[in-house]
């Protein structure tokens, strides 16, 4: 491992690279949010010697190491298998690292994924069941992401759906 600071990377082409960029630091005030709980980092992304293996064997993450600042542009860059799409599945709380950390907005992914999902947007870099979904079934599949009830679900893409002026799918 190559040692920077406060962050670790690896040091073989097989393992996720970061690329680093800066922009003016961007503010939202939303009346009832919960602020997060007193770290000792400023970093809006956290991510600490974190691992996942899958099927007993499969070691997809390998102690993974960074954090990201408020503001600052964040690339993620390696080959396929690298774990980038395992690591972005751990930050959105779609699957649960087998060790290590991993905190988002100062909230950690394992032990308050509700408001590491209020602060988090994800968007997938391919579109491809795009083409094959309504507007309702991607409003849904968003819903189901954010593990809302089937119900809750339904209900809010037709508020959605009616919103957007879209009243003739709201029943598909």
């Amino acid at each position: 491992m190559i040692e920077h600071g406060d962050r670790q990377e690896h040091d073989r082409e097989d393992r996720p690279s970061f690329g680093r960029g800066d922009l003016s630091e961007l503010s939202r005030d939303s009346p009832g949010r919960r602020d997060p709980p007193a770290t000792s980092s400023r970093a809006i992304i956290e991510v600490r010697d974190l691992v996942k293996v899958y099927g007993g064997d499969t070691r997809a993450l390998d102690g993974i190491t960074f954090s990201v600042a408020p503001g600052e542009v964040f690339g993620f860059l390696g080959p396929n298998g690298a774990g980038k799409t395992t690591t972005i599945r751990v930050l959105a709380t779609l699957l649960t690292a087998t060790a290590g950390s991993a905190c988002v907005a100062g909230f950690d992914v394992a032990d308050d994924p509700h408001e590491v999902r209020k602060r988090l947007g994800l968007a997938m870099q391919t579109p491809s069941l795009d083409a094959f979904s309504t507007g309702r079934e991607s409003l849904e599949l968003a819903g189901r992401l954010h593990r809302m009830s089937r119900a809750d679900v339904r209900r809010r893409a037709g508020e959605l759906l009616e919103l957007m002026g879209w009243p003739r799918w709201r029943g598909s």
